[in-house]
């Protein structure tokens, strides 16, 4: 179970997904190549010029606080490698987590406790 993230240029306007937030993992922050969306840069480009941010529940978030969902994270628990990792294409991440491995679907890891994913996924 985790936590989806949506940016809109307005209140009524299209909302596009920034990423997901699940416990013990890294965030699965969305990338968007076809709206030249490819880093977290980008994403705080498009925040810092427009729009709101708000979770998949309607609660609003400030930029500064969309940033601490993304980048300050981690658990206590050491995570260690078992079956259950390749099976989820998982593997260890930073801080304790558990990240996605890289592939067709996560093409990158960022700097810090988030992937690249591009393709839809909630």
């Amino acid at each position: 179970m985790g936590t989806n993230y949506y940016w809109k240029q307005a209140k009524d306007a299209k909302s596009h997904h920034i990423g997901k937030s699940s416990g013990g993992w890294c965030f699965a922050l969305r990338l968007h190549p076809k709206l030249g969306i490819m880093s977290l840069r980008d994403w705080e480009e498009i925040w810092a010029r427009s729009g709101l941010i708000e979770d998949e529940y309607g609660f609003e978030l400030s930029k500064s606080d969309m940033l601490g969902v993304i980048l300050d994270r981690g658990r206590d628990d050491p995570v260690e490698r078992h079956f259950d990792f390749a099976r989820n294409h998982a593997a260890p991440g930073p801080n304790n987590l558990v990240r996605h491995e890289i592939d067709d679907h996560c093409i990158g890891w960022g700097d810090g406790t988030y992937d690249l994913i591009v393709g839809e996924f909630y």
